[in-house]
This record gives C-alpha cells, structure tokens and sequence, in this order.
C-alpha cells in the first residue's frame, strides 16, 4: 500500500493519470470532483476530501490524491500531512495543456491559471517528475468540474488560484518558453532513466535470483548479496544481460565464501577489469570486501 499525491496545472490529466493508476492497481483516487457530486455543500465536499486525505494511509490500497499545488511549500506541507510516499509533478508544455481544458471546458477560463501556475511552480528535491507530451483531451466525465476544481484546490482549504494570485516576483520563476522546454526535456530523461533502471533491474534480478539457487545459495544470503548489487553493472545498454559477467561473479563468489575468515581477498580490487569475466570477479572480490 502507499499513498501518491499527484500534483499539476490545470490541463495537464491529473485525474486521467490518477484513475488509470487506480485502475491497474485496483487502487483509490482521492479527488475533490467525486466528493462534489455527493456532498449537499462545498464546504462539506472540502471536508470530506480533507478526511480522506489524512486517512489515506489507513486504507488497504494505493491511494492518489490529486492536487493543482504549484507552490513548493504548499506542496511540501501537503506531502507530510497526507504523508505521501511519493509526490508525482505531471507537466506538459502551456500550449498543449490550454487547448485540453479549453476542449474540456468550451472556454478559454483556465489559460490563465495555467500560466500562473507555470509563475508560482518550484521544483522541490526528491519529487518525481512525469511529462505528459500526447496531445489527448482528458475525457469530461475524468475531469468534470475541472475548472472549478483547479480554482479551489490548494495544499490545505484555501484555493491554489489565491495563493498563486500574486506570486512574489523575487521568489517566483517567470518561465519563458525556452525555460519550460528546457525543464520538460530534462523531466523525460529522468523518466527515460527511471524506465530503463527498472527495466535492467527486472532482467537482473530474474536472471540473479534463479543463478544464486542454482548454486546452492540460500533465500537468506541471497537477499544480504543482493542489496550490495548495482544491477545495471550486469544489464547491457540494450537491455540484454551480461552473462559472463554474472557468472563469473558468483563463479568467484562461491570459493571464497568457503574460505572467509583471515584470508585476504585483495585479488582484483585494485585491479581494472578488461573482459566481462574478469569484471565479475573483480564485482564479486569487492563485495566480499565490503563485508569485512
């Protein structure tokens, strides 16, 4: 279970993203939309989004909580109370998201929003960042009171639309255009690098897991020699693993388990590895190193 809170301008698909998350993980969309649709007043709505965000780590699934928050501090704070495991900052370029909602809305009411939001954004250390690029409409039932929902959304009760009303121009970026392109590129290369850190992960690890118990090695000692690998040591650039590699790591591993103890397993340590074998001893010799 965890709790994401998932954060952008208006236009940018926050509730899209968040139901198709809760769809594929049977999980919970916490969205001030929904509780608009049940509640007599605003006010309660207001109150029973609160509720459910300060109890989200009390349900048995994954929960999202969708926020506009362009404000770090706002969006920090909101982080701690809900107590999200992680903080998702959707983007996509001012043009792209002001066509969605001008679809979604049949107006032009949200463009400024949109920019100002773009005014007031910082970025804070250890969010993740996601561009959404596709030139899709958010579907109006996703997204049905999305203009009033982005005027009123905010890190506590109070509206992002007030906070962001007039942004302190010595604290607040003024985003040019040049700006935003540069910090969307640079979004899809860590999204790049992520997808491809997991998916290296994933070939490891299945291939890791079935060599170490085909050599006899215990569910125990495999986890303790697990965590002191860097998988992408062993996954090719195109994805295909290094097999020689590997095997050679765990080829050097097995004898001097046998021998721990005074010995000293200086070997390749010091050394630079010239063929995947001799890499994988050298993996294997630092590693037995590191837990003396």
């Amino acid at each position: 279970m965890s709790v994401k809170l998932i954060v952008g301008a208006p236009g940018v698909g926050k509730t899209t993203y968040a139901q198709k998350l809760a769809q594929e993980n049977d999980g919970i969309v916490v969205d001030l939309d929904e509780y608009r649709k049940a509640a007599p007043t605003e006010d309660i709505a207001q109150k029973w989004r609160l509720d459910a965000e300060n109890a989200a780590h009390s349900f048995e699934k994954d929960v999202y909580v969708v926020r506009t928050l362009a404000d770090a501090k706002e969006r920090a704070e909101a982080a701690e109370r809900i107590k999200a495991d992680e903080t998702i900052v959707l983007m996509t370029s001012p043009e792209i998201a002001k066509k969605r909602v001008t679809a979604r809305d049949g107006d032009d009411s949200k463009h400024e929003a949109i920019t100002q939001w773009w005014n007031t954004f910082k970025p804070n250390s250890g969010e993740t960042t996601l561009v959404l690029d596709e030139d899709i409409i958010p579907e109006p039932e996703d997204e049905e009171h999305g203009s009033e929902d982005d005027a009123k959304d905010s890190g506590s009760t109070e509206s992002d639309s007030e906070s962001a009303e007039e942004p302190d121009e010595a604290d607040s970026p003024q985003y040019t255009e040049e700006s935003i392109a540069e910090l969307l590129e640079q979004a899809r290369l860590e999204e790049r690098n992520k997808v491809a850190s997991e998916y290296a992960t994933k070939i490891f690890d299945s291939n890791f897991t079935s060599s170490a118990l085909s050599r006899g090695i215990d569910e125990e000692r495999l986890s303790v020699i697990r965590a002191g690998i860097n998988p992408a040591l062993y996954v090719g650039e195109g994805g295909e693993l290094k097999s020689d590699e590997l095997n050679a790591f765990f080829d050097a591993l097995a004898p001097a388990q046998s021998k721990r103890g005074p010995s000293n397993h200086a070997g390749y340590r010091n050394s630079t590895p010239i063929s995947g074998k001799e890499h994988g001893k050298a993996m294997a010799e630092e590693f037995l190193n590191k837990g003396r």
